[in-house]
C-alpha cells in the first residue's frame, strides 16, 4: 500500500513537470500579447470637420493637439475623405507613436481601409507616413470618416512651426536621397549628371 502511495505521488509530481512548461508558455504569450496592446497614448486630439456636400467631397476643418503639456492648434483639409449625411463632425481621439513635434504634421489616411466614428466600439485608426497614429475614441460625435489614398492633411496654425515641420521632412528626404546615390553605380551617377544639363 505504502508503494502504491509513493508511485501515486511520483506520477503527479511528473505530469506537473509535463504541465506546467506548457502553461507557463502559454501564460507568458498573454502577457506579451497584453503588453503589446497597452501601448499608451502620448497625446489627445479634438477636431471639426466640415464637408462641402453630403458625400464624398472637399472637406476642411481644425483641430487642437495636447502633447506633452504643450497644446497646438493645426488645420485639416483634403478630399474623399468624410461621407458625412450631414455637413459638420466633431471628433476627439488619442495619439501615439508621435516621437517628435514635427511628425503630426502630414497627410493622414484610415489604417484599416476605414475609420468609423461615432458609433461606439469600432471608432478607428488614421496614419501619416511617420507611423503617428490618431486613434478615434468611442465618444466621438459625427458621421463616418472614410479613409482614402489620398487621405486628408493635417497643418500647424504656427507658420514658424508648419515650415519648421516641412523643413525637417526635406531634410529626411535629402537624407535618404544620398543614402541611395550612395548605392548608385558609377554610369547611374553620370547619367542623372547628363540629365541635368539636358534640363
Amino acid at each position: 500500500m505504502k508503494n502504491n502511495n509513493l508511485l501515486f505521488a511520483a506520477t503527479l509530481i511528473g505530469s506537473s513537470f509535463l504541465i506546467n512548461p506548457i502553461f507557463a508558455a502559454n501564460h507568458h504569450k498573454r502577457v506579451h500579447q497584453a503588453a503589446a496592446s497597452s501601448e499608451k497614448s502620448v497625446g489627445t486630439v479634438t477636431m471639426t470637420f466640415h464637408s462641402a456636400d453630403l458625400g464624398v467631397g472637399y472637406t476642411w476643418g481644425d483641430g487642437i493637439l495636447h502633447y506633452r503639456g504643450h497644446v497646438y492648434k493645426f488645420k485639416i483639409k483634403g478630399g474623399d475623405v468624410v461621407a458625412l449625411g450631414f455637413s459638420k463632425s466633431q471628433a476627439t481621439g488619442r495619439v501615439f507613436q508621435l516621437k517628435n513635434i514635427y511628425d503630426f504634421a502630414g497627410k493622414y489616411a484610415a489604417a484599416t481601409g476605414e475609420a468609423t466614428a461615432g458609433v461606439g466600439v469600432g471608432a478607428g485608426n488614421l496614419k501619416n507616413a511617420k507611423n503617428v497614429i490618431i486613434k478615434m475614441d468611442t465618444n466621438t460625435v459625427g458621421g463616418r470618416l472614410a479613409g482614402a489614398p489620398a487621405g486628408f492633411e493635417i497643418k500647424f496654425v504656427d507658420k514658424h512651426l508648419q515650415k519648421a515641420a516641412e523643413a525637417d521632412k526635406q531634410k529626411e528626404k535629402n537624407i535618404k536621397k544620398s543614402a541611395n546615390k550612395s548605392h548608385m553605380t558609377a554610369d547611374e551617377l553620370n547619367g542623372e549628371q547628363l540629365d541635368k544639363m539636358k534640363k
